[in-house]
Parts: C-alpha cells; sequence; structure tokens
C-alpha cells in the first residue's frame, strides 16, 4: 500500500512538472503575420506589398517590419506593432494577449518598427513606471554633411507612450559621436489632446 502511495504521488509530480514545462507562450498560434502582393503589383515596375498582422482573428494592414511585424513589450504580456497610415502618420497598436485588449495611439510620424524581425534590429521596448513605455531606434552606422555633426556615429531615437492615457508623451532624438560623446539633442512634447 506504501508502494502505491509512493507511486501516485510521483505519478502526480511528475504529471504536474510535464505540464509546467509543457506550457508555453501559445502566442504563435495565436499571431500570423504574412506578406500580401497585391494583383496590381504585377504590372508595376515598383514593389508593393502590404504587411499583414491577424491576431486572435483581428486583421491590420500595413504593419511595419520583417517576417513578424511585433515585438513583445517586456515583463508585460503585451505586444507593441506600429501600421503606416496616411500622409507618414503612424498608429501605435499596444495589445495586451491576456485580454485581447488593443490599446492605439496615433502619432504624426514615427522612425521605430521597420526593423522588427530582423536579425539586427534597431528597434526596442523598455518598460517605465505609471503605464509608460519607451521605444528606441538606434542607428549605429549614422553619418552627417552637416558640420557639427561631422563626427556623428550613432542616432538614438525615442518615443515614450502613455498607455492608460493613450498618448505620446515625448520624443526625444539623440547624436553621439564616434567615442559616444552626447553631440545634439532634439526633444519634443506634443501639446496635450483636448
Amino acid at each position: 500500500m506504501k508502494l502505491i502511495r509512493s507511486a501516485l504521488v510521483i505519478a502526480a509530480i511528475a504529471s504536474a512538472f510535464s505540464l509546467a514545462c509543457g506550457q508555453t507562450n501559445s502566442w504563435s498560434n495565436r499571431i500570423k503575420s504574412k506578406t500580401k502582393h497585391p494583383l496590381a503589383s504585377i504590372f508595376s515596375s515598383c514593389p508593393n506589398y502590404i504587411n499583414v498582422l491577424s491576431i486572435d482573428g483581428r486583421r491590420f494592414e500595413n504593419a511595419r517590419g520583417i517576417k513578424w511585424f511585433y515585438l513583445p513589450v517586456p515583463r508585460t504580456d503585451t505586444i507593441c506593432f506600429v501600421i503606416d497610415e496616411r500622409g507618414g502618420a503612424v498608429t501605435y497598436h499596444l495589445f495586451d494577449m491576456d485580454t485581447d485588449n488593443d490599446v492605439a495611439i496615433h502619432a504624426q510620424s514615427s522612425y521605430f518598427g521597420r526593423s522588427i524581425g530582423a536579425t539586427n534590429t534597431s528597434d526596442s521596448i523598455e518598460t517605465g513606471t505609471n503605464g509608460d513605455i519607451m521605444l528606441c531606434n538606434i542607428d549605429r552606422d549614422a553619418k552627417s554633411t552637416v558640420p557639427d555633426l561631422a563626427n556623428l556615429a550613432t542616432v538614438k531615437w525615442t518615443c515614450v507612450l502613455n498607455i492608460p492615457s493613450r498618448r505620446v508623451v515625448s520624443q526625444n532624438i539623440f547624436y553621439y559621436d564616434r567615442k559616444g560623446k552626447l553631440i545634439l539633442e532634439n526633444s519634443s512634447s506634443p501639446s496635450p489632446s483636448k
């Protein structure tokens, strides 16, 4: 009897361990990325394609990136992706994979998102406090013909989004020389929404 009880306890522990280890992020089953080539592109001399991101059946066209079109937001179950809009504007999407809640934040322009999915992506995301996340794009091979930026080597663009208020808090561009010294900084804070 003692042997049977021990075997059952071991089996239960092994089963729980197997379930815990077997659980994987099911995002790959829920998120689909594809590039669609419209029929009109066959007759065009310029390549024409549309990046499509589908999450739980919701479809988003004109997503930025290569291969897949989203990045996970660190320490959350949220993904971030960027949709190009008409006139150069963008919409940042912060999609909560637990609740299927999509927070859309509009901006006039963005450097972020074009290298999502690339082997050496220049795009990254950092989490902050009070619902802030910072989107970063770093160009480590920057050059300039402007005399003040003759030693330019790196340009870092950042954008802080606040999820609860659904707005862009700030955007900054930092210019660094070859030694990593800050040469110039351009900052902007959008005017508050009415």
